[in-house]
């Protein structure tokens, strides 16, 4: 139902797909702000969030190096599948999941219902305008690039690192179109979702992600692509000696 009461929302914003098209933005008159959305919506779009992490977390976690994770900052958690995901990867490792003050009392319910409380705890804010905290071997950035603009995702990339231990690792993971932007064809389409939804959102370029991540100080750029038309790219904060 959570799935259903999504598609009916993106319904609303398809339906202006050649209003968007002819003015190169989204025309929706709407909060874009995912804080001031209506409950409603809100909880729709988590649940389907969640539905479909919970079918690739544990997945895409395993195609990432934990050896030497012990916490986990997941920016943008929604549900907080993700996070914890990683905290079953491995004992003893710890996953706080970030997100807006509207979001966190969802993401909250999901971890009860798993009691994970004692492994997984949050943090409200607005990636935009709070600080992460620092001191965490791994960045998780899931489903979120695509929401911005360009800049808006240089200056997160720089707030991601900053919030690394030294050697910790900020992880991309998302729809990564190619080089000249005509495929793959799930990647594609999902710009034209972008466009219709989001003020600045858009699908980016392997290219693009690691110039914002080397921009950001990070090197030892690698991406990997998951089984589910995602791709992960990810960036190491290195220490000078």
């Amino acid at each position: 139902m959570a799935g259903l009461m999504h598609m009916v929302h993106l319904w609303e914003t398809w339906s202006t797909l050649t209003a968007a098209v002819r003015q190169g933005r989204s025309v929706v008159e709407r909060p874009q702000n995912m804080n001031e959305r209506a409950e409603d919506w809100l909880r729709a779009f988590i649940a389907a969030m969640h539905w479909r992490a919970r079918q690739h977390a544990s997945s895409v976690v395993a195609l990432l190096d934990l050896s030497n994770v012990s916490r986990v900052l997941d920016v943008g958690g929604g549900s907080g599948a993700y996070a914890m995901a990683f905290v079953k990867a491995k004992p003893g490792l710890s996953a706080v999941a970030f997100d807006l003050p509207s979001v966190i009392p969802l993401t909250e319910e999901y971890i009860r219902r798993e009691r994970l409380s004692d492994r997984v705890t949050t943090l409200r804010g607005d990636y935009e305008r709070d600080v992460f905290g620092n001191g965490f071997d791994l960045v998780f950035l899931s489903a979120i690039i695509h929401s911005n603009s360009s800049s808006q995702n240089r200056a997160l990339m720089l707030k991601g690192a900053e919030a690394l231990a030294p050697h910790g690792q900020l992880v991309v993971q998302d729809f990564i179109v190619n080089e000249d932007r005509t495929g793959p064809p799930f990647a594609v389409l999902f710009a034209l979702n972008m466009l219709v939804g989001t003020e600045a959102g858009d699908t980016y370029t392997e290219s693009e992600v690691r110039l914002w991540m080397e921009g950001a100080g990070l090197r030892s750029v690698e991406r990997t692509d998951t089984p589910f038309g995602t791709s992960l790219i990810v960036g190491r904060r290195v220490v000078e000696s």
